[in-house]
């Protein structure tokens, strides 16, 4: 290595182990993708569709890199190589490949990545000695988030204008194929117990509703038997079991 580093080459490191993999040259075609998620929606004699926005996808980044022999005696363009293909593998305690920090030059391009693919892997001719000389690849990568269960978010994704007939259970029915949801979606909206024509509804995705539990909030119900656990407390329990559970009904169309 000379006295001034290679200001032009990429590097990975492994933030588990601090493990350094410095590429020998540039990297070839260098490129960065950022792209974003949009839903799009048709209604009946509306000419443009309704464009809503989703989310945002991680950057992914591409190049071609080049591993060359240092030595003629020394096949160390193997190990350069396995080492990049084993943070492929899960790795323990994570369970998952590990966290990579890339970065080019003195920084200018520097990001925490996971590897997403290495591809088009080629070698050249063997040596005289029968190593390998050179190969080339193509890596990708994606641009590592961290998460956390704890991250919270807003989950409401769309609005009903209620029309004639609109009731909490029919919307809930509707959108999460659960009347009984209808509870919680009510219990947002305070100010509006009472769908009316025209109200907006709030409903939110699946994933803001699918956690909430449906309890009963009637005085008169929570506490009708008291605390102790009797024959008719019981039998009342087990309605509210079987009522909660889903169930065939028949749909009456009216003329």
């Amino acid at each position: 290595m000379g006295l001034i580093p290679n200001l032009r080459s990429w590097n990975l490191l492994n933030t588990s182990t601090f493990e350094l993999l410095v590429g020998q040259f540039e990297p070839v075609g260098m490129t960065k993708e950022i792209s974003i998620n949009w839903a799009t929606h048709t209604a009946l004699n509306r000419q443009l569709s309704i464009l809503q926005f989703l989310n945002r996808n991680s950057e992914t980044f591409s190049f071609q890199g080049t591993f060359h022999a240092r030595d003629i005696l020394f096949n160390d363009v193997e190990d350069d190589l396995i080492q990049l293909e084993s943070w492929t593998f899960n790795a323990e305690p994570e369970g998952r490949p590990p966290v990579l920090h890339f970065w080019v030059g003195d920084g200018h391009l520097s990001r925490d990545v996971v590897l997403q693919s290495i591809s088009g892997i080629t070698y050249s001719r063997p040596t005289f000695f029968g190593g390998v000389k050179m190969v080339t690849f193509t890596l990708n990568m994606i641009e590592y988030n961290e998460f956390s269960l704890d991250d919270t978010g807003s989950f409401d994704t769309r609005f009903h204008r209620s029309k004639t007939r609109d009731y909490y259970e029919l919307l809930t029915a509707r959108e999460y194929s659960n009347p009984l949801l209808g509870d919680v979606i009510r219990k947002r909206h305070p100010t509006q117990p009472v769908i009316q024509v025209g109200d907006i509804v709030k409903l939110p995705s699946v994933e803001g509703v699918r956690r909430e539990k449906v309890t009963q909030t009637s005085i008169q119900l929570a506490t009708a038997y008291g605390k102790r656990l009797m024959p008719q407390k019981q039998l009342r329990l087990d309605m509210f079991d079987l009522r909660a559970r889903p169930f065939v009904s028949h749909v009456i169309v009216e003329d």
